[in-house]
């Protein structure tokens, strides 16, 4: 049987130094995430977590985990982040196929649409298909309608005052 050659401390100090190199160039795309950019960037983009995800190449559960902490990227999905990082919303919709559709959406018109069919929150909330507390938040400007309920309110939006009451039993 061969001898094995016997390693200098110098050698095995290489190698570490080797090892120690390899591993902070892995880490160095790890230092520019962090669930707070995860999150920013998905509300930047105004884009659900199944759509983000999309977006990145992973399913809106992982994106959820990124967001709380709960996990962190592969390299491979850090790379794909960091691609999609900061690309326009413009872009972003133009790749998932999503045409931005807010239909004149402001807290102003939705107050307006309210007032011009005379109905309370609540009679309001219920022709859209939400509660009374999200039609007061969207008219403060404190929230605005997902995508669904935009459809929703855009659905409602410029019906006759007849018709409204109509589908709510006046």
């Amino acid at each position: 049987m061969p001898k094995r050659k016997r390693r200098t401390e110098e050698e095995m100090i290489a190698d570490l130094q080797a090892e120690i190199d390899r591993l902070k160039k892995k880490a160095v795309g790890r230092n520019k995430y962090s669930s707070d950019q995860i999150r920013d960037e998905r509300d930047r983009l105004d884009l659900s977590a199944a759509d983000y995800g999309r977006l990145i190449g992973v399913s809106h559960l992982t994106i959820y985990n990124w967001e709380h902490g709960r996990s962190i990227p592969r390299q491979k999905q850090l790379n794909s982040w960091l691609q999609v990082k900061g690309i326009s919303q413009g872009d972003a919709f133009k790749a998932l196929g999503i045409k931005p559709a807010s239909g004149g959406f402001t807290p102003e018109a939705v107050y307006e649409e309210r007032e011009r069919l005379e109905l309370s929150a609540a009679d309001y909330g219920q022709l859209v298909g939400v509660s009374p507390l999200t039609i007061y938040n969207w008219e403060k400007g404190a929230s605005s309608p997902q995508r669904k309920q935009l459809d929703a309110w855009l659905a409602v939006k410029g019906i006759g005052k007849r018709k409204a009451w109509t589908e709510l039993g006046y």
